[in-house]
């Protein structure tokens, strides 16, 4: 979870983790609620779940304060590789600029 997600969800409120010891590249996590909605967790890489950050699981608001410092699993991939080269992942700031711009157009277009 970035800075982005965390400041426009508002304070969060709940992490619920699925306990599962390995999931897919944009598979579930689990999920999250927060002031603003509720949302599934996705992992960004496929692998093998080797760390629950329970501190931030008891206190999901530490990500609102350090988004960047307040992990929620560490995975050990399984083909990091092939799953760097996915489309939906943002390499740059350039990439997440895009990403932005078009989910804002989403956003208008739905709305």
């Amino acid at each position: 979870m970035d800075s982005f997600l965390s400041e426009n969800a508002g304070y969060l409120n709940y992490i619920l983790l699925d306990r599962k010891r390995t999931v897919r590249r944009g598979g579930s996590l689990g999920s999250f609620e927060s002031a603003k909605f509720v949302s599934k967790l996705h992992s960004p890489v496929g692998g093998r779940i080797i760390g629950v950050n329970e501190p931030v699981l008891k206190d999901p608001r530490r990500i609102n304060r350090d988004p960047y410092g307040s992990w929620i699993v560490e995975l050990q991939a399984t083909d990091l590789e092939k799953d760097l080269m996915s489309p939906e992942l943002l390499g740059d700031a350039g990439d997440l600029r895009r990403w932005i711009k078009e989910e804002l157009r989403r956003a208008e277009s739905d709305g």
